[in-house]
């Protein structure tokens, strides 16, 4: 091999090497994100929910608490668009796949609380891209109300499709 032939080889390999560092440090940062920024923002919005039943009668702190909870999920749609981005995933590509690997098996490491999912042979292999994340979103909204208010032990999730060719997707649990 030629001097010009190695160099090539090794200005390749500290590429190759400098994208998978680049590429574990943004999963590193996204998790980190969604495990504390984004369950904080959730959490949040609950929270605010609840006060919010407490508030009866009192009209103005019942807006303000609205419009608190509105640039909360501002805030928490675009750390999500966020997040996607940082690792690289792209949930409309195999929206199932998405799901399983980066929701439903992050949800139970995190929790313990188990996830069952079944796939009827009609849910489309791949969705509109908008659909897909407005999907992603409803379904990990739902997996975090189940976390926090329903002492569930287990899960389930289903994608189904409904006779008038609608997607449908249920949450079910054990919970109270």
């Amino acid at each position: 091999m030629t001097e010009d032939h190695l160099s090539d080889l090794r200005e390749q390999l500290e590429a190759a090497a400098q994208a998978a560092a680049e590429t574990e440090v943004k999963k590193h940062l996204a998790r980190e994100l969604h495990d504390r920024v984004a369950q904080t923002l959730t959490t949040m919005v609950v929270e605010m929910e609840n006060f919010k039943v407490e508030q009866f009668g009192r009209q103005s702190v019942i807006t303000g608490l609205n419009d608190l909870q509105d640039s909360t999920r501002e805030v928490l749609n675009s750390l999500r668009r966020l997040l996607y981005e940082l690792r690289g995933e792209s949930v409309e590509q195999d929206f199932v796949a998405s799901v399983q690997a980066n929701l439903l098996t992050r949800f139970e490491e995190r929790t313990g609380i188990r996830v069952k999912l079944s796939v009827s042979g009609e849910w489309p292999q791949k969705l509109a891209a908008q659909t897909a994340l407005n999907l992603y979103r409803i379904l990990d909204e739902a997996l975090n109300n189940a976390r926090l208010h329903s002492g569930a032990k287990e899960l389930e999730v289903s994608f189904t499709s409904g006779p008038d060719g609608h997607l449908v997707m249920s949450v079910a649990d054990d919970g109270v």
